[in-house]
């Protein structure tokens, strides 16, 4: 288990002619420092997600692809910053 006081996890996701594609998604894992601001790298990737999928789903898939690999990598954390530009998406982890 990899232990960190804090993460800060960026997504993004996009689709061409919403919705029909062609879509992909992207994730970035970084070590947050003592005053907030992002310090190292950890992990990312970037993934093609074929075609008839909405921006919005996109979206979702980069944010659930980031946490997925913390997962499978036992990566833990005692804060978790989540940064995207989806408001969708930001709005509903935020329970808005």
């Amino acid at each position: 288990m990899t232990y960190n006081p804090k993460l800060v996890l960026c997504f993004d996701g996009a689709s061409q002619n919403k919705p029909h594609g062609p879509a992909g998604c992207g994730w970035a894992l970084y070590k947050m420092d003592k005053n907030g601001a992002v310090r190292d790298w950890v992990a990312q990737d970037s993934i093609y997600l074929g075609y008839d999928v909405s921006n919005n789903q996109a979206e979702y898939e980069g944010l659930s692809r980031g946490v997925q690999y913390m997962r499978n990598n036992d990566i833990t954390c005692d804060g978790l910053y989540v940064r995207g530009d989806s408001e969708v998406v930001i709005k509903q982890l935020a329970g808005i």
